[in-house]
């Protein structure tokens, strides 16, 4: 039977019939006489979805053709994007999901159109047969799973292409990743730059012909035989595998002439994946193990539009120049030979001084704050890392020995000698908490291929500390080390997200011990008051956690400090505390980092600075250069006084013209460049030139040391945070900003203000503001009148909020803002500011103010130019705008 209604969008009145049926004929033409489509629009809302048929729906009968034989109705609930669309399909076959969203007007071009079908919460084909029994909704390229979709479809492209441009080659696997795809291949050699190239050329070809994506199923015996007939002996074990698991039955895609083992879904055709880029190649091990057959990987990403690609393309291009692998040997920082070893690190001079900088910075803070320093041995015995687990779930990872017949282990962790110090004595609540901290260098097996610059190392240093405190200090204690990261991450100028990682499936401990810890973990979150995901499965074997994720300039997330809570290892050790009843209880043991492994943290602060360190961290703060050779013996001098004051300074005395010089010192991003010349020489001086300021002048070592000021120091707060501190902390101190210009040419400022008189005093230098010299001084009582801004009420320190409007024009006047604001300005704008808001007349030409106040001369003391004034209670109804008096909200006569 026909169709009785179109989801499409007709118009009203006599032709909305003949647009239904000529729009059913356009898109289903023949198959009109075996199918029928009803067609009902829900309202929009979750509520919609599930509550059956509208009873506003407008139903057209046009004329009908009857089919042969007997047909079933079915209703199918379509998510379209403007609410629930219910489509009763009368016909022998299930309908397929595209069917279903043409039908119910969901649109099929442009940005709207769907990419898959999401059934029963699971990504699908378009082509796949619908069941009736649940709702099936469009997923678009805005879904978050959409373009990882289109990246392993894209994939599959590659494949084919590759086994186009390579007949012999055998393909093994090629999933999407967080930033693209890629695709292992066997072919015998290395790919070269040129055969990426000529891979694309096909991979374009092949997405001109528009190709579909088309699944098919068959047994698992069937599918074996067919690639081992093929010689595909990576596809070969990958059946095996599902058939060991109990998987009878495999899927299949079709894309042209190739076919491959896919689980899926896909997009619908391969004009879908016109936006690539294929970008590098690498080795890689048959899954991941180093004794199987070494492949070759090639990397690519993709996207839905060309925009979307050329902007992740500038990311990469950003990131490479960011690379710390890269300016660790521009900036002589570090490096890692093969003939040391993989993954393990040589710290160069500038290197291991900044990772020093670090290492004092991170000492001292934790002294600050309650921690006490310990060191622990790098082997132990093995059956202590059997008693805590770590040889059950971590062997792999470890490294072994043996010493007088007893095998030992090189330690990945250090919290089983710290448990040992709070063992050695008997220890009270009083005692408790008790917070060690150590700066350990631990050792881990890493394989091969994942192996990084710093960021994966076998060999770091971790600034571990335990916390040991009884179960009511828990919370209190996690929200401190939150703000100790707080605190941190914000000396660095970074933000962080959190993330709560649950029980895995392999773990110790009892449920009652996990659930304690888990609900220990979310209520100090949630005190925290900062958003936070759960990412479930992911906790360590004895603990959950919470995971500190840094965002660095380039909004990547990056793993460093986490929080664990243990209630398992206390128990394991017979650590004991005596409570307030005199009777023996378990403390909680809390395993913290904040930078995590100094080498990967350090890795992370070169790439989110770019290798431009602030002035306190940079390894040379500043270099002294000659313009000839006889400046040479006073840049010695100078370059002494400045390191004999702290300052990290070196001298380049080389025979090189002074660009060049300047040119390198640029390229090792070295804060300030002093140079020195014959003129400079004899007076002592240099001639500063600041990397991101310009030029700053002509100054000697004292000069130097005020013009950078504390900037020098490591970033301090006036408080530490304390435990359970949930407020945001004062900024750090970092001194004043480089400027062009040294601070004795900024005007000196003082502000003192006496609160017994409601007064703001401002002494200024001879000529920088109107008055010639002297202060002038507003002083003023009872509650603010006419003519005063927020300005001069916030300058006074006196507070507006609360009070009623007293005010004579309305409350958008641009000099009016409410709240009032702080004011940001500089010492002569402040004077500025002050004496002009005032309307004081310190000028020696009373004519000089467009609209003077009545004034008095101060009675003490000889005749001088500093006037107290004091606005006048009232103002002429002439004085005011036009455009005021036309919406004049008249105040009471009180307030006028």
């Amino acid at each position: 039977m026909l169709p009785p209604l179109t989801a499409r969008a007709p118009p009203e009145g006599p032709r909305r019939g003949a647009f239904l049926w000529r729009e059913l004929l356009l898109e289903f033409g023949p198959d009109l006489s075996r199918t029928g489509v009803r067609v009902f629009r829900a309202p929009a809302g979750p509520a919609a979805a599930g509550s059956g048929r509208p009873t506003q729906a407008k139903e057209f009968s046009p004329p009908r053709v009857r089919a042969g034989g007997a047909s079933k109705m079915a209703l199918f609930q379509v998510a379209a994007p403007d609410g629930a669309v219910e489509v009763d399909w009368e016909g022998g076959e299930a309908p397929r999901a595209a069917d279903l969203f043409r039908l119910a007007g969901i649109p099929q071009k442009g940005p709207g159109r769907p990419v898959a079908a999401r059934l029963a919460g699971k990504l699908a084909d378009l082509s796949v047969p619908v069941p009736q029994d649940g709702p099936v909704a469009p997923v678009t390229r805005d879904d978050p799973e959409a373009l990882a979709l289109l990246r392993h479809s894209t994939a599959h492209l590659m494949a084919e292409a590759v086994v186009r441009l390579f007949p012999e080659a055998k393909v093994a696997i090629g999933p999407s990743v967080e930033d693209g795809f890629y695709y292992d291949f066997d072919i015998g050699r290395p790919f070269a730059e040129d055969d990426l190239e000529r891979i694309s050329e096909v991979m374009r070809g092949i997405i001109g012909e528009a190709q579909p994506f088309e699944r098919s199923e068959m047994g698992a015996g069937e599918a074996l035989e067919r690639f081992r007939a093929k010689g595909e002996v990576y596809k070969a074990e990958i059946i095996e595998d599902l058939a060991a698991a109990g998987e009878t039955r495999v899927s299949l895609y079709r894309c042209g002439d190739f076919v491959d083992l896919c689980r899926g879904p896909h997009v619908p055709d391969s004009s879908w994946g016109s936006a690539f880029k294929l970008l590098s190649v690498a080795g890689a091990y048959w899954r991941g193990d180093e004794k199987r057959p070494m492949l070759q990987r090639i990397y690519g990403t993709a996207f839905f539009t060309p925009k979307d690609l050329k902007a992740h393309l500038d990311f990469l291009a950003e990131a490479r120049r960011r690379d710390h692998r890269r300016l660790g040997k521009d900036l002589d920082l570090f490096s890692v030979h093969e003939e040391i070893g993989g993954g393990l690190v040589v710290w160069h001079p500038k290197g291991a001084l900044l990772r020093t900088l670090l290492e004092e910075f991170e000492r001292r803070e934790h002294l600050r704050r309650g921690y006490d320093v310990v060191m622990g041995p790098q082997l132990l015995r093995s059956d202590l890392w059997g008693k805590s687990g770590h040889l059950d779930y971590y062997r792999e990872n470890m490294y072994f020995t043996e010493i007088d017949g007893l095998s030992y282990a090189i330690k990945p962790m250090n919290c089983l000698a710290h448990m040992f110090v709070y063992r050695s004595k008997v220890r009270s609540f009083r005692d408790l908490p008790v917070r060690l901290f150590e700066l350990g260098t631990v050792m881990r097996h890493e394989k091969s291929g994942v192996l990084h610059g710093l960021t994966r190392v076998r060999q770091f240093t971790q600034d571990d500390a335990h916390i040991f405190c009884t179960p009511a200090q828990v919370k209190d204690e996690i929200l401190g080390v939150l703000s100790f990261v707080r605190d941190m991450m914000a000396a660095f100028d970074f933000d962080f997200e959190l993330e709560l990682s649950t029980r895995p499936e392999k773990s110790i401990g009892t449920d009652a011990d996990w659930e304690l810890a888990t609900g220990a973990l979310t209520a100090a979150l949630e005190a925290l008051g900062r958003p936070y995901e759960i990412n479930a499965g992911d906790g360590a074997f004895y603990g959950p956690k919470i995971d500190v994720k840094l965002k660095d300039a380039l909004n990547r997330r990056w793993q460093c400090a986490t929080v664990q809570c243990d209630f398992t290892l206390p128990e394991r050790f017979d650590l004991t505390f005596v409570d307030t009843d005199n009777v023996r209880r378990r403390p909680v043991m809390l395993h913290r980092t904040l930078f995590g492994s100094l080498e990967r943290f350090i890795g992370v602060l070169v790439e989110h600075f770019a290798g431009d360190f602030p002035l306190w961290l940079a390894p040379v703060q500043a270099t002294v250069v000659t313009v000839t050779g006889r400046a040479d013996e006073a840049a010695v001098s100078y370059a002494a006084a400045l390191r004999k004051r702290g300052v990290r300074a070196e001298c380049d005395l080389r025979n090189e013209k002074l660009g060049y010089k300047i040119r390198e010192s640029e390229l090792a991003k070295i804060p300030y460049v002093l140079v020195m010349g014959d003129k400079e020489a004899e007076k002592g001086t240099a001639s500063v030139r600041s990397r991101r300021g310009g030029q700053a002048g002509e100054l000697d070592p004292e000069g130097f040391l005020a013009l950078v000021g504390s900037a020098l120091e490591c970033p301090s707060w006036d408080w530490p945070s304390g435990t359970g501190r949930a407020g945001r902390p004062p900024a750090p101190r970092r001194g004043p900003a480089r400027s062009r210009k040294p601070p004795e040419r900024v005007p000196a400022a003082d502000f003192r203000r006496n609160p017994s008189k409601r007064e703001v005093q401002v002494s200024t230098e001879r000529g920088r503001n109107p008055t010639p010299k002297g202060s002038t001084s507003t002083r003023w009582s009872g509650r603010p009148r006419w003519g005063w801004s927020a300005r001069t009420a916030a300058l006074s320190g006196s507070s507006l909020r609360g009070r009623r409007w007293p005010w004579p024009g309305p409350r958008n006047w641009t000099w009016w803002r409410w709240p009032p604001r702080p004011i940001r300005r500089s010492a002569a704008s402040w004077t500025s500011a002050a004496t002009s808001t005032c309307r004081a007349r310190s000028s020696p030409n009373p004519a000089a103010s467009p609209r003077p106040w009545r004034s008095r001369r101060s009675s003490s003391g000889p005749r001088r130019r500093t006037t107290t004034t004091r606005p006048s209670s009232r103002r002429s109804w002439s004085s005011w705008p036009k455009r005021t008096r036309s919406r004049w909200p008249w105040p009471s006569a009180a307030g006028r």
